[in-house]
């Protein structure tokens, strides 16, 4: 079956589905106080990224993951951070080091 067999010519280059991690997602934005923030999927996005994105629910961040790569992204004044004391994000975090084979990694919370 080819791609566009399947339904995938839509968006180009899906990643094959993988469960995405769940994060907290913040009550609020750490700058102006908003409440619409929108979740940045860094990377490859897999099929349920790539939905979330479409359905205006995330945004496409950068095509590198990185420890520093914000998670989150303000709708009302465009500030971006993360939140390392979130258990998803430590997951991905030691998956990361896992693949890189890096060490543990310090950092604060970017806000």
């Amino acid at each position: 079956m080819t791609k566009a067999q399947s339904g995938d010519a839509a968006v180009p280059n899906k990643a094959k589905s993988t469960r995405m991690q769940v994060l907290r997602k913040p009550q609020a934005c750490p700058k102006c106080g908003a409440h619409d923030m929108k979740r940045i999927i860094a990377g490859r996005p897999n099929r349920e990224g790539w939905e979330m994105i479409e359905n205006g629910e995330a945004v496409h961040g950068c095509c590198f993951v990185s420890f520093e790569s914000p998670d989150w992204r303000c709708s009302s004044c465009g500030h971006h951070w993360f939140d390392p004391t979130d258990p998803g994000r430590k997951e991905m975090d030691n998956l990361l080091r896992r693949i890189l084979g890096k060490g543990k990694k310090e950092r604060s919370m970017h806000v």
